[in-house]
């Protein structure tokens, strides 16, 4: 089961629609037993949240509840509703290892930057931290090894598919073990085959966040493969729909000299950031064996990876209780923080009608029937505001009508 957003408190001021902006300001809720709506699961009887208001009587919204176990409602109508903490969309990535004959060069410890990242990627997928997300893998470049002229390799053919983590993880073990550094560094033709696959994924799997990780110790260097064209085919893939961002994790050479008699070309950062930046992860993981151990480096860059593709301010929406459709038209997003009263958040449609100052939230895509949404996703400034909330929690709510606003 996927955890529901925790966020961590800091003082801020918080949008407007959550509370007002001064220094006595606070959100008051109303009714003889502070309920929300009179909600069966938050008792109370004719509750009601003043939203946007202070405590010396400032000007608000009122959301009115009806009085009532088992019933609540918002803007006064009397339903019954369903809440859910609401869960980030499933992650999934697809690595791109490199296999080049440098990953065989020293790493430091006695240990070759194969060894290194491949015993952390074990470790990863073996985590705490992974189980949940989806993970695939393939490597580059085999067949240049066999047939240098050969750069149609179908690196959209995983060796091991995407799937769910822990229960691939020995696949992705046994693949591992099964490969060596052998080639040389066909950069564009993997990457670029790595997001067809994904796109592929995703496509197919429409809720879900899918990336790609581009893991390299070398320039690229064969195959037309050059900084500019692994950049456009990483923009490619974070330009077009669905968007396929990557991430890229660098080994650095660390200033140890390869003693394999390999002539190997080592990265530099700025290249790395380069090809990051056009993936749209604004810049590259660094892994260098001259500050530590490599091997928990890359494991540190992998969980850095998860937490940064994961969207902080989405959640997937709901099912209905006993299956059913969803009635788009009936759902409502709230903030609760550390188990207290809900803080209702506005919908406002979409993106280009978030209120800079009271937020709101939207779908990922218009609901029906002109799409059919699989995610909700909060306004910057909801966003800002929730991410500083002790035990913050989303909550998507079903069955009451969508509360729309806030009025201006």
């Amino acid at each position: 089961m996927r955890t529901a957003l925790v966020v961590v408190f800091t003082a801020c001021c918080i949008p407007a629609h959550l509370s007002g902006c001064g220094s006595n300001d606070k959100v008051e809720l109303a009714g003889a037993g502070r309920g929300f709506g009179g909600s069966a699961g938050r008792g109370g009887s004719a509750g009601a949240i003043l939203v946007g208001g202070t405590s010396q009587g400032g000007s608000g919204i009122i959301i009115d509840g009806a009085s009532g176990s088992g019933t609540g409602g918002f803007s006064g109508d009397a339903c019954a509703y369903e809440s859910n903490a609401g869960e980030p969309p499933p992650l999934d990535m697809y690595v791109m290892f490199d296999q080049s004959l440098s990953m065989a060069c020293e790493a430091g410890g006695g240990q070759s930057r194969w060894t290194a990242t491949s015993t952390a990627l074990k470790n990863f997928v073996n985590s705490p931290q992974a189980a949940g997300i989806g993970v695939g893998i393939q490597y580059f470049g085999m067949v240049q090894a066999l047939d240098p002229n050969n750069c149609t390799s179908n690196y959209a053919q995983p060796d091991v598919p995407i799937a769910v983590l822990p229960g691939n993880a020995q696949r992705i073990n046994n693949s591992l073990n099964s490969h060596n550094p052998i080639s040389d560094t066909p950069t564009q033709p993997a990457l670029q085959g790595a997001i067809e696959y994904a796109r592929q994924w995703k496509q197919q799997h429409q809720d879900h966040t899918v990336v790609v990780v581009l893991v390299t110790d070398g320039q690229p260097n064969t195959c037309n493969s050059t900084v500019q064209a692994v950049a456009q085919a990483a923009a490619n893939g974070a330009g077009n729909v669905p968007q396929i961002p990557t991430f890229v994790i660098g080994v650095l050479n660390g200033g140890i000299t390869c003693t394999t008699g390999i002539d190997t070309n080592p990265p530099n950062q700025a290249d790395l950031d380069t090809v990051a930046r056009a993936g749209g992860t604004k810049q590259a993981l660094i892994v260098d064996p001259g500050q530590g151990d490599p091997a928990k480096q890359f494991l540190d860059r992998m969980i850095e990876v998860r937490g940064k593709a994961t969207p902080p301010c989405e959640v997937a929406i709901p099912l209905p209780p006993g299956g059913g459709q969803i009635d788009f038209n009936r759902v409502n997003v709230a903030v609760s923080q550390g188990g207290g009263q809900p803080q209702q958040i506005y919908y406002v449609g979409d993106a280009g009608h978030c209120d800079p100052n009271n937020g709101g939230w939207y779908y990922d895509t218009p609901p029906p029937p002109a799409g059919h949404p699989t995610r909700i996703i909060l306004c910057p400034a909801t966003c800002a505001a929730v991410k500083v909330i002790v035990g913050g929690q989303v909550d998507v709510q079903t069955g009451c009508v969508t509360v729309t606003g806030p009025p201006r």
